[in-house]
């Protein structure tokens, strides 16, 4: 089997080269292939260029930007994607979430909001909503919105200790340690 391993690898990469770029560009980040993702962003832009090509090149050279930790960059790329691609859920989120790294929770909070309108039972978006929430000092509607995902993914770690070290903050002790 591990003789299969790379043959294996590489026929996912080729399978998602041939289909969808986007996500062979989620591929690279989680891999920290980050000259790959400027390969693939200068490819879209440059060959069969349209408007969703140019977005998804966008959202690359951002996401490149954001897995290095340079938020500020990765927003400034991702403000160029137009409608009606700047509305797109994922990058939606990946926006919320490179405004909460800059301390910027209000912003933040209308990108989650966005989400959220769309999608209310957005398991990610109400709890990164939550933490944008929490962060911006809105203790009692970051305690709803964590109670509400609990109640909606009882199952979901992160909510639990969010809801919990929400509780803390706002003195229900005994909540806090439920």
């Amino acid at each position: 089997i591990k003789n299969l391993e790379p043959l294996l690898h590489d026929v996912a990469k080729y399978i998602l080269q041939l289909q969808d770029p986007f996500l062979l560009g989620h591929y690279y980040a989680i891999s920290r292939k980050f000259d790959k993702i400027d390969d693939l962003a200068y490819d879209l832009r440059t060959i069969n260029s349209d408007s969703k090509r140019l977005a998804i090149s966008l959202f690359l050279e951002g996401l490149n930007w954001f897995e290095q930790y340079e938020y500020e960059k990765s927003l400034a790329v991702w403000d160029m994607i137009q409608a009606p691609y700047s509305n797109n859920i994922i990058l939606l989120f990946h926006q919320g979430e490179a405004l909460i790294k800059l301390n910027n929770y209000e912003d933040s909070i209308k990108k989650y909001q966005k989400i959220l309108d769309k999608y209310p039972h957005n398991p990610g978006a109400i709890n990164q909503y939550g933490i944008a929430l929490y962060n911006s000092g809105s203790m009692q509607k970051a305690l709803h919105e964590f109670n509400n995902l609990t109640r909606l993914v009882p199952s979901n770690a992160e909510a639990q200790k969010n809801l919990s070290k929400t509780l803390l903050t706002l003195k229900k002790y005994v909540e806090g340690f439920n």
